[in-house]
């Protein structure tokens, strides 16, 4: 909380556009944007940091755009959204959703906003001329699976069938056992040294974070040209690909380009799968152990 207070200033602006009449007017606005659960760690907001941050922005005139696509898979009982903390939090708040996050199915990139009207109307106005519309069955199909979730409570089964496939995959990272680099931690992740973790257990999200700077990828092996030059994380995750034959997520790809070294040691792994293609990525995963390189901490990390 102290850095977030340090780095508001009259100067922590957005441009945003406003549509007035079908012009454009500019205009500054104060913007906060706060992922819960957070991607790509999964990490859960509590309560008390909710309110802390939340009476932050009202007391500075920012607004909250609250990013809580993955609330309905939190393993964590009585998920607090941003907005019901307090009215006048609430009144600074627009809340983010997905259909396809809450279904599980990201391919039908329908998702929604709710807020107080006078945040909406320029909402509206964007969404109108940004995408005009979204597909029709979509919305359909999308009406119906919340009534029927529901009405069957589909929400929890979902919730429990999406942690037992993180426990489950979570089970061969802990049989790999990928070393922890203590010099190859960004600043500020130095916790996962001293917990010993090799990757961050999430709180709520059906995907893992993992420090891999214990896997090593041969020095003979060859890159394409056009990979080659690109970073650990992205070659890692060609390799991992093609070599492996498991997908994941450069740890890089989470942070802007003066900050993409942080997670180049880092690859996050999504477990929305069927229960027999997990199955396949573990059993593909258990190839590593090999390949994996004892690392020195100063002291043994064993």
């Amino acid at each position: 909380m102290d850095e977030l207070r340090a780095a508001i200033t009259p100067k922590t602006k957005l441009l945003v556009r406003h549509v007035i009449f079908m012009l454009f007017e500019i205009v500054l606005t104060r913007i906060q944007i706060l992922n819960n659960p957070h991607n790509p760690i999964g990490k859960i907001w509590t309560p008390e940091e909710l309110r802390d941050i939340g009476e932050l922005c009202v007391r500075n005139g920012i607004l909250m755009v609250s990013d809580e696509v993955y609330s309905r898979v939190a393993f964590t009982p009585n998920f607090t959204r941003l907005s019901t903390i307090s009215p006048e939090i609430a009144a600074h708040t627009l809340l983010v959703g997905s259909v396809g996050k809450l279904f599980n199915v990201t391919g039908w990139r329908l998702g929604y906003i709710v807020g107080p009207s006078e945040l909406m109307h320029p909402v509206q106005a964007a969404h109108f001329l940004l995408c005009y519309t979204t597909s029709g069955p979509a919305q359909l199909a999308a009406v119906e699976g919340l009534r029927e979730a529901n009405r069957t409570d589909w929400w929890e089964q979902n919730r429990v069938e999406v942690k037992g496939k993180v426990d489950s995959f979570c089970e061969v990272l802990d049989e790999l056992d990928i070393p922890v680099s203590f010099q190859k931690l960004p600043y500020g992740c130095l916790f996962l040294l001293m917990m010993h973790c090799q990757y961050v257990y999430p709180a709520g999200a059906y995907f893992v974070m993992v420090h891999t700077a214990g896997i090593e990828i041969p020095s003979s092996y060859c890159f394409p040209p056009e990979v080659a030059s690109l970073s650990r994380d992205m070659r890692l995750c060609w390799f991992l690909m093609n070599e492996v034959g498991v997908a994941s997520m450069p740890g890089s790809t989470f942070y802007g380009p003066e900050n993409a070294w942080i997670g180049e040691n880092y690859l996050r792994f999504g477990v929305c799968k069927t229960t027999e293609a997990l199955d396949l990525a573990k059993s593909r995963l258990r190839n590593l152990k090999p390949t994996l390189q004892e690392i020195e901490t100063g002291t043994k990390n064993r």
